[in-house]
């Protein structure tokens, strides 16, 4: 039987996170990014964030809504290729360099490809769908199925071009089994766009970085 699922969708993709199982305070999740019919649009497209920045996903990133994330249990599994680094109570940035904690009480998990030699090894075209499952540990839990319900969603792209510019889309799922958000009005927000529900798009130009094999 599948277990409670909260889900977005932000340019024809769908953003989801569904909780699979739980044993005491250890709770498996899946995070999918579904990028079948994406669309990585040209300027002028409706309902498109914005243009040609979304080539490849480069880093994951989501805080379940209640509770206290207290640790990862075991290594995270995944389709996604590539050397992916992972952490709690960090939150992606578009100049994120690594999952390191932010400090305790963020409460995010993250997953991130920390090499650029790996950076164009997950594209968004060609309507592919990545997986994650990991198992956090989570106390002080008030709504076991609430925990995917209105939970903060991100994801990191790159053009993947020389500069390696970088794009985030901040998203928040609905209720569980539902996938559309309400929409708001566009707003300017200096680098990027704030659209579709509750997507806020930020770009910015970051320096090539050589691979880290740390």
């Amino acid at each position: 039987m599948a277990g409670p699922v909260g889900s977005v969708e932000w340019n024809n993709a769908t953003f989801s996170v569904e909780l699979l199982s739980s044993t005491n305070n250890l709770y498996t999740f899946e995070l999918t990014a579904n990028f079948t019919g994406f669309v990585d649009g040209q300027a002028g497209d409706p309902g498109v964030d914005q243009e040609g920045h979304f080539a490849y996903l480069v880093g994951i990133n989501f805080k379940p809504s209640n509770g206290n994330l207290t640790g990862i249990s075991g290594t995270p599994t995944t389709n996604a290729t590539g050397a992916f680094t992972y952490g709690i109570d960090s939150n992606l940035n578009s100049n994120s360099t690594d999952c390191s904690s932010a400090g305790p009480g963020n409460d995010f998990f993250c997953g991130l490809l920390i090499n650029t030699s790996d950076w164009q090894n997950n594209p968004t075209s060609g309507n592919p769908i990545y997986t994650w499952t990991v198992t956090l540990q989570i106390d002080n839990v008030t709504d076991e199925a609430g925990l995917v319900s209105g939970t903060g969603l991100r994801a990191l792209f790159t053009d993947g071009a020389e500069n390696y510019q970088t794009s985030l889309a901040s998203l928040t799922t609905g209720d569980p089994g539902t996938s559309v958000p309400e929409p708001s009005s566009f707003s300017l927000l200096g680098f990027g766009l704030a659209a579709l529900g509750s997507s806020i798009i930020r770009q910015r130009k970051s320096p090539v970085r050589s691979a880290d094999p740390t």
